[in-house]
């Protein structure tokens, strides 16, 4: 129970690291003999933990072994969600048709056992790595396709997500003027306890549409607050391999931290 309460406060203090070293030695502890679905959840979490730290590579292996144990349990809301974990690993490295194949069996999944809120977040994930792939109709209809369920679903924690991820799409399209309508009202509805890769990218992308629009001085204030909360969340990182993995899991970084060196009048 106490390795359970520190690993919560490790993930509310942003370390990952050390969350993953209670689960490590979590998994050490168990044994191959353990109860499957200990296992299961043990390594998921592992999985999750790899991924926040943008080690992918660890993160898919992670979320094989949970499909695994998945489908030795016959548990379809496990199988789905490493599944889904999984096409968002393939994604960070950039394998992008695995990664839309694997989110369409993960969509399917919860699809048929009526998971509403994994659904819409796979849906979010999925249409980001559409636009990725040049896929951008059919990624503007999936973030729609969210967007028009949020209300009745009450699922708040997915509107920053969807709302950036479409908002950036309009911006690459050219219309700026719709960009910056959306993004401006996606700040305006920022609350505590965002998710904090999406945050930074949120602010990144919100600086790029605001000067895209004229607006310097609004994009160069969420330009810092992108790049003081990346640079926050890093420091607090102490293993150097872990670090650089957390850095590459936000895909904007060296864009965030070369625009940030290239404004040599701001006030830190």
């Amino acid at each position: 129970m106490l390795q359970d309460f520190s690993e919560a406060v490790y993930i509310y203090m942003g370390r990952f690291d050390r969350a993953l070293e209670v689960n490590q030695k979590r998994l050490k502890e168990l044994g191959e003999n353990e109860d499957p679905w200990t296992r299961m959840e043990t390594t998921s979490a592992m999985g999750i933990l790899y991924e926040h730290l943008g080690d992918y590579k660890r993160a898919i292996e992670c979320y094989e072994r949970e499909m695994a144990l998945a489908q030795q349990v016959g548990m379809l809301l496990a199988q789905g969600r490493a599944l889904a974990n999984k096409a968002s690993s393939l994604w960070g490295t950039g394998d992008l048709k695995p990664a839309l194949k694997t989110f369409r069996e993960a969509l399917k999944i919860f699809e048929q056992i009526g998971y509403r809120r994994a659904r819409l977040i796979v849906l979010v994930n999925m249409g980001t790595a559409l636009v990725d792939a040049g896929e951008v109709d059919e990624a503007l209809d999936c973030f729609d396709e969210v967007i028009a369920d949020l209300a009745s679903e009450g699922l708040q924690d997915l509107e920053l997500e969807v709302h950036w991820r479409k908002a950036k799409t309009l911006l690459e399209l050219g219309q700026l003027e719709e960009a910056l309508e959306l993004s401006q009202r996606t700040m305006d509805a920022v609350r505590d306890g965002a998710n904090l890769q999406s945050l930074i990218r949120a602010y990144y992308a919100h600086s790029l549409i605001a000067d895209a629009n004229g607006l310097r001085e609004e994009s160069r204030q969420y330009l810092k607050l992108a790049h003081d909360e990346l640079t926050s969340q890093a420091n607090k990182i102490t293993d150097a391999h872990l670090k650089r993995c957390f850095l590459a899991s936000i895909r904007d970084h060296v864009s965030i931290q070369q625009a940030w060196d290239s404004l040599d009048d701001i006030t830190p």
